[in-house]
This record gives structure tokens, C-alpha cells and sequence, in this order.
């Protein structure tokens, strides 16, 4: 197809890891120059493409580190914000915008915006702007924004999800002054607006309800995702920031249809059902805690720098609308998302396809690995066909990696009677792009026992530290349970076997002994016709 027919089909968000280098190369080159030139590629490939760009912690120079305009301007754009967006960007308008009192930021903005006053120091040129005037206001704010397609039919918001890193907050007062560290840099804490950091909450309530009057669709999508990894399961934003997040989202489940994020380098999903709840309470103080359970999964998209072993990869998703036929309740997805509003339908994730470049082949030459609908196909549920890449879905995929997940265990304690779900196998062969590997949790030619695969199913069902610790405990009793009933029944079957043998013995003998009582009454012996015959003898006298 065209490029036209190419830009309507697929949204292509970049938030995987395009930019990771040492901090050292990043200073020396400039970080803003290395987004600059990553963009031109990316415009060569994908030409007459809207790009929507994403802030991650390796954009920034040190890691995951940011500097504001002062606090005072961000307080004062805060509490002038108002109810909608065009307050809220009319309140960020009266910031100033020059690089000494925005930093970084701007250095980002100039670097992706065509016609910016610094666009002359940058080797390339871009062939559109990615970042654009509407956009100054809320970027230099806070590094977010959001983009219309199809006539305000679809919106894609773009979150700065680095300041809600634990590794972000290390730039506090205690941190920052502290000799031991040999780190001057200025404080960045922003402990102006702690619960809501650059006012970048307030802006996506803002902009989904105005979403929601509009009957449009969004799509967020962000670098660091609101749930835990799957190297060392840390949690990748502090708790109460996925709290509140979550507790947004949730609100707007008629309006979310998809969640696109990156970071980690592999291939994942997570779900976002609630189950969190557990171990929640001594977290979050607010008398409940737990994570609202949201209709949309986490989609993590694959890196193209092959960093911690994978593949180079990136993911194409495919959107459209799934039109209601003649009121029957019957849906069929369509990816002609040319219809002007959503009115006749509504928008879905519909599916994604996945490509790999295997540096191993000598070549480097890159090939499509797999279509999530064709790799899935004879596990995932009929809720895709009516709901695309819904929670229902994925769903349908964990239910189906549980299926073998039966963590019986022979005497060898590390030798399982259960295979692991071809699903799940299938799943850990995409994690690394089709990389080889041979650790506990993911490659091409790794082994996964049943302690593997219930710390996977852990880590795409949990969004909290706390809520895969809990997980992972739940699942090792469960196992307990079910190695001590599998133990039980062999202990009861053995007893039975036994108690068998020996009332079968018993059986037997008592057989045995009546028959030998029967044959000696039945037969005369000799001392009887002995005494027998003296007895006539006596008589005869």
C-alpha cells in the first residue's frame, strides 16, 4: 500500500530505548543531536508518517535526569490551569521559552522542531517537525503532549514518565549535597506539586474528559511503564504514582484503548485487573490501597538496541474501528481507519506485528518475526475478534499459560513432573526478539520449571513490587499445597496398597488353614481304625 494508506493504518510511537548510550558518547555528541539524527532515519523509513515522540531516561543527560524552568512559573501554571486544555496550555503560554530558563527540554524541542531557532547547529534536517509550536507549552512545562488524528476522532497523549522513576527521585536534597556522591547538580525534586509532578496528571484528566465529550478514542503512550520489570522485578514508578495513574485511567475506560510503553528491551504485556490490592494496605496509606483494575493491558514494546541480549526489534500496532453489522451485536475489526469520526464504529487496537533484525546471521538483515493474531491464534478468545488487543485477550493468553503450570515435583526437588505451556514457551521465545539465550527466564533455548513460569505469570499480572512478591508467595503455598497433597495421596495409596497385600495374605492363610481343617475331618487316620478295631476286639471277648 501507499504511504497515505500506511499513515492511516498504524500509529507508530516511538518508546523503545533508540538513543541508549554512555553517558560519557551522550555528553560528547549531545543527547539532542542523537534524537535529531534518530529522527531523520526514522522519517527516511516511515516518510509522510506523524511521529509521536516520547521523553526516556537515556534522551537525557545524566540518566534519567531533567532540569526545569523555575517552580515559582510551574506553580503559577498549576493553579491557573482551569478545567480544560485550552486553559491549561493558555496558563503554560505565559512560561518563557528561552534555553537558559527551560534547559534540557528546550535542547529537546529544538532538536525536533523543523523550523526552531537552534536548528541550524544540527547536521540534519528533519523533513517535518515532530514537536511543534501547540506543543512548546506543556513540553517545556513537563515533556508531554498529545496529537489529533482524524478529526479529533483519535488522540495519542505522550507522557513524560521519567519523573516518576524511583531513579529520578535521587535527585533530592539529600541526595544532590551529599559529598559522599561527588554530585553538584542542581535540586531537582520538584517537591513544589510531589503528587502531581510538571501538573502532568492534571493535564491527562483534562485532556480524556474533554475526550470523552468528544466521543474520541486515546492512546497513551510513554517510555517507563506503570508496572514492575521482568529482569530483577523492580517497580518502574514510585507507588503512589501508579496509584494515580491507575485511579485516572480507570475513570476513563470508555475512552483508553490502548497503553503503549517501552524501556525494558523485550517483547511483554502486563495486566492491570486489580489483583494488587494484595499487600497494597501498608504501602499506600489511604486506608485501602490496591490498583484500579483498568480494560486496556500494558503493551511493552520491543528495543532496537540490543543491550541486554535481545534482538534489534520494533513493533507496528494496526488500529481501526470494529463496526456493529445491522444491529446483530456482531463485530468484525476493520483496518480502514479513513471513516472521519468514530461515531459509525469505534477504535481498537486491532493488532500488532512484530520485526527482528538477527545480528547473528552475518548479515543483519531484518524480517518480520511474528503477527500477534497468527502467533496466538489457537489461544487467544473470541473477545478478540470483538475487542482486539483488549484485556480479554490477554487474558484468554495467561489463562492458557496456566494450563500445564501444575508445580507437582517428583523427589528430585528440582526436576517437575509438568511441562511448561507451549504458550508460555512461545511468549519466552519473543521476549528477546528470537534472540538464542540460555537463562532461567527468557530466550530461544532456556528451560522454564515451575518456579520460572509462576514468576512469569507473576510478573504479567502484577503492576506493584508488593503485588509480585504477594504473587509469588501465593503461588510458592499453592505449590506447597499441591506437593503436600500429591505426597498425601501417595502416602494414602501406598497405605492402601499395603493394607491390601496384607488383608490379602490374611485372606489366603485362612483359606489355606480351612481347607487343611476340612481334609482332616473328612479322612480317617490310622490311630482312628486302630481303636476301632481293639474296641470289636474287646467286644468280641
Amino acid at each position: 500500500s501507499s504511504s497515505e494508506d500506511r499513515q492511516n493504518s498504524y500509529n507508530d510511537s516511538l518508546t523503545a530505548d533508540g538513543t541508549a548510550t554512555t553517558a560519557e558518547e551522550a555528553m560528547k555528541r549531545g543527547g539532542a543531536a542523537i534524537l535529531r539524527e534518530l529522527t531523520v532515519i526514522v522519517q527516511e523509513y516511515f516518510p509522510n508518517t506523524q511521529i509521536v515522540f516520547s521523553i526516556g531516561n537515556n534522551d537525557v543527560v545524566p540518566d534519567y535526569y531533567l532540569n526545569f524552568l523555575d517552580t515559582d512559573s510551574a506553580e503559577a501554571v498549576n493553579d491557573n490551569a482551569g478545567s480544560s486544555a485550552e486553559n491549561f496550555a493558555s496558563s503554560a503560554s505565559s512560561m518563557s521559552t528561552n534555553e537558559e530558563s527551560t534547559g534540557m527540554l528546550d535542547l529537546i524541542y529544538q532538536a525536533l522542531n523543523a523550523d526552531g531557532y537552534n536548528t541550524d547547529s544540527f547536521a540534519n534536517t528533519l523533513q517535518t517537525s515532530v514537536l511543534k509550536p501547540t506543543d512548546q507549552h506543556t513540553f517545556l512545562k513537563g515533556g508531554y503532549y498529545y496529537r489529533s488524528f482524524h478529526n479529533g476522532g483519535l488522540l495519542i497523549l505522550s507522557l513524560n514518565t521519567v519523573i516518576y522513576s524511583p531513579f529520578y527521585e535521587s535527585s533530592s536534597d539529600d541526595k544532590i549535597h551529599d559529598n559522599s556522591t561527588n554530585d553538584n547538580r542542581p535540586d531537582n525534586s520538584d517537591k513544589m506539586h510531589d503528587d502531581d509532578p510538571r501538573g502532568q496528571f492534571t493535564w491527562l484528566k483534562i485532556i480524556l474528559s474533554e475526550a470523552r465529550r468528544n466521543q474520541s478514542r486515546a492512546v497513551i503512550v510513554g517510555h517507563i511503564s506503570p508496572s514492575v520489570g521482568s529482569f530483577r522485578h523492580t517497580q518502574l514508578w514510585k507507588t503512589e504514582y501508579i496509584q494515580r495513574y491507575y485511579e485516572i485511567v480507570g475513570q476513563f475506560n470508555d475512552v483508553v484503548m490502548g497503553q503503549l510503553f517501552g524501556h525494558i528491551h523485550t517483547d511483554e504485556f502486563r495486566l492491570v485487573d486489580g489483583a494488587d490490592k494484595r499487600g497494597m494496605n501498608d504501602v499506600v496509606g489511604n486506608g485501602g490501597g490496591g490498583i484500579v483494575a483498568v480494560d486496556t493491558p500494558i503493551l511493552l514494546g520491543p528495543s532496537v538496541t540490543p543491550l541486554h541480549g535481545n534482538d534489534p526489534s520494533f513493533r507496528i500496532v494496526k488500529y481501526g474501528h470494529i463496526i456493529s453489522n445491522g444491529g446483530s451485536g456482531d463485530t468484525q475489526p476493520s483496518h480502514n481507519a479513513t471513516i472521519p469520526s468514530n461515531r459509525d464504529g469505534y477504535y481498537r487496537l486491532l493488532d500488532y506485528d512484530s520485526y527482528r533484525c538477527d545480528i547473528r546471521d552475518g548479515n543483519a538483515s531484518w524480517s518480520k518475526l511474528y503477527i500477534f493474531s497468527e502467533a496466538y491464534n489457537d489461544v487467544i478468545s473470541e473477545s478478540f475478534q470483538k475487542e482486539g488487543l483488549s484485556s480479554a485477550t490477554f487474558h484468554g493468553i495467561v489463562k492458557s499459560m496456566r494450563h500445564n503450570n501444575i508445580a507437582i515435583r517428583s523427589n528430585n526437588e528440582h526436576q517437575d513432573i509438568e511441562d511448561e505451556s507451549p504458550t508460555l514457551k512461545t511468549f519466552r521465545y519473543f521476549v528477546r526478539s528470537g534472540a538464542d539465550g540460555n537463562d532461567a527466564m527468557t530466550g530461544a533455548n532456556s528451560d522454564c520449571n515451575s518456579q520460572c513460569q509462576n514468576e512469569w505469570l507473576c510478573t504479567l499480572t502484577s503492576i506493584t513490587r508488593d503485588g509480585y512478591d504477594a504473587c509469588v508467595s501465593q503461588s510458592s503455598l499453592n505449590n506447597s499445597k499441591a506437593m503436600t497433597n500429591h505426597r498425601n495421596v501417595l502416602g494414602i495409596v501406598a497405605g492402601l496398597f499395603f493394607a491390601s497385600v496384607v488383608a490379602f495374605m490374611l485372606v489366603i492363610r485362612m483359606v489355606r488353614r480351612r481347607m487343611r481343617r476340612r481334609d482332616y475331618e473328612s479322612t480317617p487316620s490310622v490311630h482312628q481304625g486302630d481303636e476301632s478295631g481293639i474296641a470289636i476286639n474287646v467286644e468280641t471277648r
